[in-house]
């Protein structure tokens, strides 16, 4: 390569008091400089000069050993056409919500993508870090080795999967990157994710620490029980708190039995007085303000207590009530009803079965309370025959023309109740939801709530109803237009579902 200071010194100088410099002779059979004007002859002699030299620079040679430059062989054998094409238009953006469930059941399959979709599902994985898990399952030998020579999809690459290689990733990768890397990790092996948290974590910012932390509610344990008692003690205030609400969630924790000594101070069972749940409120110790006991002074005393009562009954394993009290669930929350605190400690007990997924405090709960939208998310934890037999009850012994509406009780169990759909009970919400379409008075209005509870139905159902769900639906919609759209969106995504699952099975 030449030099190229000649041309600059002369710029620099000025064409007046400098001379052209000479160009390499094969240019200077093709370049015509002109005599009479220098400053253009500089120009043109300075850039050919530097696109000639360009022109005749070798690419750069990838200096690499042969083995790890070619990808070894995959034992799994890909998917056919048919599927591949179902995976191009999750992956361009259609349906793609159907995605997690084409991938599950490629896996189970023991199937893997396609060479030509690598590249388009592992840079879906970089923007998605809950499907990562998923993903990686499916990658194939070949996967794994393409993800290793894009930063942007180490987390699929066999350096990924070791732990030098996730240290490495973690040291350079900015706040996102992280907490894409701990989502992925708490999915699959919690304690990766909690040690690799613990690399960087007392030197990172606040704000950083609060937002990795937070991360650890995906796959929460016992195990994580030293962290986060040590971070109840953190510098920063919003961090202590985050530490109080995840060990929240761990009743036999350390935390939780100190809950226990907390809320005995103030709760106590008196079932032969006329209030069956006596409350006797103290001034908080400060082992409970350690522990995260709201103390602001600046709301209302009988509003701070309510946040200190739900704190504490939402921490305590529920065991706890049924051993020390030698009673049942159902007349603990019977007994709530003759307290003042009725909604708090309601609250509280919805927070800890939620927390704890226990169902027969879930069922108690629906049983003797009124309904919230706090409540109603207990129906995700009751067992599937126990959401089966509610909605058979209530739709057998519904007379509502519009039994979707927002303060009928089916609605909420369409909503969460998605884990005990079977092909008989999808028969009974398709009936449902064509006797509310039929009698609907404001058809051009269609509540958010019940739209959403429609569309998460449609990617739960079994697949085998999609014929019948049309059968049911399209009778039921004359002209009009919104309800229409709605259940056209409904049909697609349960006949791509069908036709999806259909690409995987074995032909015969």
């Amino acid at each position: 390569m030449s030099d190229q200071r000649p041309f600059v010194q002369t710029a620099l100088l000025g064409t007046r008091r400098a001379a052209v410099p000479p160009v390499d002779d094969e240019l200077a059979a093709v370049l015509k400089l002109e005599s009479d004007q220098p400053a253009t002859a500089l120009l043109a002699a300075a850039g050919a000069q530097a696109f000639h030299e360009q022109a005749g620079t070798l690419p750069a040679v990838w200096d690499d050993s042969a083995e790890s430059s070619i990808a070894p062989p995959d034992t799994r054998p890909q998917c056919n056409a048919r599927a591949t094409r179902f995976l191009t238009t999750m992956l361009e953006g259609s349906l793609r919500t159907s995605l997690p469930e084409f991938l599950t059941a490629l896996n189970e399959r023991q199937l893997r993508a396609p060479e030509r979709q690598l590249p388009a599902l592992l840079a879906h994985g970089a923007r998605h870090a809950p499907q990562r898990a998923d993903i990686v399952t499916v990658l194939g030998a070949r996967g794994v080795w393409l993800a290793g020579h894009n930063s942007a999809w180490a987390y699929a690459s066999a350096e990924g999967q070791s732990w030098p290689g996730l240290t490495a990733q973690w040291r350079r990768g900015d706040l996102n990157a992280r907490l894409a890397l701990l989502q992925q990790w708490r999915e699959t092996d919690p304690a990766v994710g909690r040690n690799l948290l613990a690399l960087t974590w007392k030197r990172d910012p606040d704000n950083t620490r609060l937002r990795q932390l937070r991360a650890l509610k995906t796959g929460l344990s016992l195990d994580d029980e030293p962290l986060l008692e040590a971070a109840l003690d953190d510098r920063y205030h919003l961090v202590r708190r985050e530490a109080a609400t995840l060990l929240s969630a761990l009743p036999q924790s350390r935390f939780g039995k100190r809950m226990i000594d907390h809320i005995g101070r103030i709760v106590a069972w008196t079932p032969d007085q006329p209030t069956q749940i006596t409350l006797t409120f103290s001034d908080p110790t400060p082992a409970m303000l350690r522990d995260g006991l709201p103390h602001n002074a600046d709301i209302k005393l009988a509003r701070l207590r309510e946040k200190q009562i739900v704190h504490m009954i939402g921490a305590v394993a529920l065991d706890h009530w049924t051993t020390t009290w030698q009673t049942t669930p159902d007349a603990v929350i019977t007994a709530i009803a003759t307290t003042r605190w009725q909604r708090t400690l309601t609250t509280g007990f919805t927070h800890a079965a939620l927390r704890q997924r226990q169902p027969d405090w879930a069922a108690a709960i629906l049983n003797h309370s009124s309904p919230t939208s706090q409540t109603d998310q207990l129906i995700a934890v009751l067992p599937p025959d126990m959401v089966r037999k509610r909605i058979r009850t209530l739709a057998d012994n519904s007379a509502d023309t519009q039994p979707l509406d927002s303060d009928k009780p089916l609605l909420a169990l369409l909503q969460y109740g998605e884990h005990a759909v079977d092909e008989a009970i999808g028969r009974i919400w398709l009936r449902l939801i064509a006797v509310h379409i039929k009698n609907d008075a404001q058809p051009e209005r269609i509540k958010p709530r019940l739209r959403a509870a429609i569309i998460k139905l449609a990617r739960t159902m079994p697949t085998t109803l999609a014929v019948e769900s049309q059968d049911y639906l399209w009778p039921t919609l004359n002209s009009n237009p919104a309800w229409q759209a709605l259940i056209n969106e409904f049909l697609r995504i349960i006949t791509f579902r069908r036709d999806m699952l259909a690409t995987l099975e074995p032909t015969t």
